[in-house]
């Protein structure tokens, strides 16, 4: 009984490490997004539906953010795709390589403009509607 228990601790050790590795190989080091981009209609589902929805939430005075832990290449071609080359229009704020869930209750990385990795030269108290894509977190953010 113990040397079933000690062969099922191995193979559950084995299929944790085998996961994260293909974890880090496919999403960390980019390889997901670079197999998307190559061939977005093959990975993303495009349809008037999703431009038509973010718009009518914008018409009704909803607030919108986009926060993902992609970098900005990949998710500004996704949604140009998706909704067109417009598409941050719609989003109040668009924070990207977010590092979830850290993003959410550490404060290790500091806050960078997207597209130039530099830090931003004011204090981010809080969010609002922009140009600036940001990455990062901010203790002092509400």
């Amino acid at each position: 009984m113990l040397g079933q228990l000690h062969h099922g601790r191995q193979i559950l050790t084995h299929l944790f490490s085998n996961s994260q590795d293909a974890i880090a190989q496919v999403h960390i080091k980019g390889f997901m997004y670079k197999w998307i981009m190559e061939d977005l209609e093959k990975y993303i589902l495009r349809g008037e539906e999703t431009f038509a929805v973010l718009q009518h939430l914008v018409h009704h005075g909803k607030k919108l953010f986009l926060i993902t832990n992609s970098p900005f290449s990949f998710v500004d071609k996704g949604m140009s795709y998706m909704v067109g080359k417009d598409w941050r229009d719609l989003f109040d704020v668009v924070i990207v390589q977010a590092d979830k869930p850290h993003f959410f209750n550490d404060c290790i990385k500091g806050v960078r403009h997207a597209l130039t990795l530099e830090p931003l030269t004011q204090k981010l108290l809080h969010l609002e509607r922009g140009p600036e894509e940001v990455h990062g977190n901010d203790p002092g953010m509400k």
